[in-house]
């Protein structure tokens, strides 16, 4: 994950990057997943292989953040930006609501899987008209 993204979510929440600390290091995300569960930890990665894989086996997570390898820097980090304020707002209700999530931006917005469901959270059009009217 680049740096950046790394501080974009560093900003608003504790972060771990798992290259960086020694329990975690070398791992695999399959052996340290169950680990994170317990700390209610969100996982976020660019391994569309283990996302899938994830998805598919049914695998208990804290919930996953999908971040694209194909997307530029400037998307990681906006996406990073946007992931941050609707993780925010959901854990205003409970710190636990993004558990068994999958979140990743598609064509149309933000989307999330959650039992094999896939939902549209909101459009990128709805985002830019809600900006718009902030400003």
């Amino acid at each position: 994950m680049h740096p950046r993204v790394a501080e974009a979510f560093r900003l608003t929440f504790r972060t771990i990057e798992v290259s960086q600390t020694n329990r975690l290091k070398g791992r695999d995300e399959l052996d340290f997943l169950p680990e994170l569960y317990r700390e209610n930890a969100v996982f976020v990665t660019s391994d569309g292989v283990f996302v899938n894989r994830a998805i598919e086996d049914g695998l208990r997570h804290a919930g996953i953040v999908f971040v694209p390898k194909q997307m530029t820097v400037d998307e990681k980090v906006l996406f990073a930006e946007i992931v941050v304020g609707f993780i925010l707002g959901g854990c205003s209700h409970s710190p636990f609501v993004f558990r068994g999530f999958v979140l990743y931006p598609a064509h149309d917005g933000l989307r999330t899987i959650v039992s094999k469901q896939d939902r549209l959270e909101f459009s990128w059009d709805w985002l830019s008209n809600m900006l718009d009217i902030q400003e």
